[in-house]
């Protein structure tokens, strides 16, 4: 089975390469004519000029008349008939008023209020001895005069000193010796300051004495002084429960009814509407009218005499010798 396969294969092979050559051979003995050019004619060859018909195809497509849209499409709500309470009338409260009660008592009253009274209490005062100051204590400066000494001392009046003098003379010649004089000093005397004037001071202390005064031991003052108040017994009409109102509630009342109810709503839905084609067939040109140069074994001018026919002569070319000439 596989060496059939193979077999096959071969053999169409073969056909393919085959129907290759021919065409490549075909079209080698034919060349597409250029106006004011002459065949490509070699010694001995015999090229005809002849007219290829157009080449027109049948083609069938799809065609879209009608493109692809869109529409909303609005899908109602629904509603279900539900039974349902409702409320005819709410609940409520009603007031009614309960009179006051009164009764008889004997009660205590007051018959004067509590209040109150003020009262002076007098200062208190007592004999004592006390220390008074008669004179203040003060500070009381004394001036101490400078003391000065007499001092004898021995001043220097005239320093010690060298002194030149001659001691020799024979002619020309002299000797001299220098002497030296011993300084003189002589005594004096001075009053030399040994303690300069100062101020000093000098406290007095304060004079004191004692003395009987009246003290103060208890300041006056305003004493408050409570007036209790003053009660008695009478009978009196008291309330013994005052008027007031009493609520009673009345319930809400209900009814059973049918309701429609929503339960779906209303919603948008886009439809589509796809688009519509259709199979058209029309005539399509492939290849127009043409002219070729076809290579023909000599004495076959059969394609030549159609040309001649539609176009009178070869465009671009001088027309042909007569036959035989």
């Amino acid at each position: 089975m596989r060496a059939i396969r193979h077999c096959a294969a071969f053999v169409a092979w073969v056909v393919l390469l085959s129907a290759f050559l021919m065409a490549a051979e075909a079209s080698a003995q034919e060349v597409p004519f250029q106006e004011g050019e002459p065949p490509p004619a070699k010694p001995g060859e015999v090229w005809c000029l002849e007219c290829r018909p157009a080449v027109i195809k049948t083609v069938t497509e799809q065609v879209e008349v009608r493109p692809e849209s869109t529409y909303a499409e609005i899908v109602p709500a629904k509603f279900e008939a539900q039974a349902q309470q409702i409320q005819i009338e709410p609940e409520k409260k009603v007031a009614q008023l309960v009179p006051a009660k009164f009764e008889t008592r004997q009660v205590t009253v007051c018959e004067k209020e509590a209040s109150f009274a003020y009262r002076q209490i007098p200062a208190r005062y007592e004999t004592v001895e006390k220390e008074v100051v008669v004179k203040e204590a003060y500070t009381k400066q004394r001036l101490i005069p400078a003391r000065y000494e007499t001092r004898t001392e021995q001043i220097e009046i005239c320093p010690e000193r060298a002194e030149v003098r001659e001691v020799h003379s024979e002619g020309i010649h002299k000797c001299y010796e220098t002497i030296l004089i011993p300084a003189k000093f002589a005594t004096v005397t001075k009053r030399v300051l040994v303690e300069e004037a100062r101020l000093e001071e000098e406290q007095v202390p304060a004079e004191k004495k004692i003395v009987c005064v009246q003290q103060c031991t208890e300041p006056a003052r305003t004493e408050k002084v409570a007036i209790p108040a003053e009660f008695k017994t009478v009978e009196q009409v008291v309330c013994t429960e005052p008027e007031h109102y009493e609520w009673t509630t009345i319930p809400a009342r209900f009814e059973n009814v049918d309701k429609m109810i929503m339960v779906e709503p209303e919603k948008t839905i886009q439809r589509t509407i796809p688009a519509k084609f259709e199979t058209v067939t029309r005539q399509e040109l492939e290849q127009p009218e043409r002219l070729v140069w076809v290579k023909r074994a000599k004495g076959d001018y059969s394609g030549i005499a159609e040309c001649m026919d539609k176009y009178g002569d070869v465009p671009g070319m001088p027309s042909p010798p007569p036959d035989g000439k």
